[in-house]
């Protein structure tokens, strides 16, 4: 399952958000997918293909109107709850059991961490004939609109606890135990 995390950093990156941003200009302009035609404005190729490749493959986009700096999983370095990026000499604090890390956006004061965590093993419940932990008069349907609602939420609140192979022949008629 991929995650993102809010985290909050310290340094201040507007010179490399404003390169960021006149990439992503001449991605518009011109929908070149090549760092090599924005080596003259500075940014390292690593962020500068990722903002080229957002922002010129998007046929409908007429204006640009802020960019965060995309830095790809290559260019990242996770070591001992820390975050290094070295294209940006900048190290962030991440204490987080995670898999990995696929990329990290970058904004004026928040970077945007998308991990890989592992997945939590599924509860799988083999028949419908067996208790539940969920309320049986919320899924049994009643008259009125107020407890259809409640019947749904009972079948939603079950499906999310991890009762996955119940048909809805069994919570529309359960069996009275």
């Amino acid at each position: 399952m991929i995650l993102t995390y809010k985290v909050k950093y310290s340094r201040d990156l507007s010179a490399e958000l404003a390169k960021g941003r006149q990439v992503a200009l001449f991605a518009l302009k011109t929908k070149s997918r090549s760092s090599k035609d924005v080596k003259h404005i500075g940014l390292k190729s690593a962020i500068a293909n990722q903002i080229l490749k957002k922002y010129s493959s998007n046929k409908k986009l007429k204006r640009v109107s802020s960019v965060k700096l995309t830095v790809p999983s290559q260019s990242i370095k996770f070591e001992k709850g820390r975050i290094k990026i070295p294209c940006l000499k900048l190290e962030i604090d991440f204490q987080k059991n995670i898999e990995k890390i696929n990329q990290i956006e970058l904004d004026q004061e928040y970077a945007y961490i998308s991990c890989t965590i592992k997945e939590a093993e599924k509860m799988v419940v083999q028949h419908c004939f067996c208790k539940f932990n969920i309320d049986i008069p919320l899924l049994y349907p009643r008259n009125g609109f107020g407890n259809e609602l409640k019947r749904e939420l009972g079948i939603q609140t079950a499906l999310a606890v991890g009762i996955v192979n119940c048909s809805y022949r069994a919570f529309r008629f359960p069996i009275k135990a």
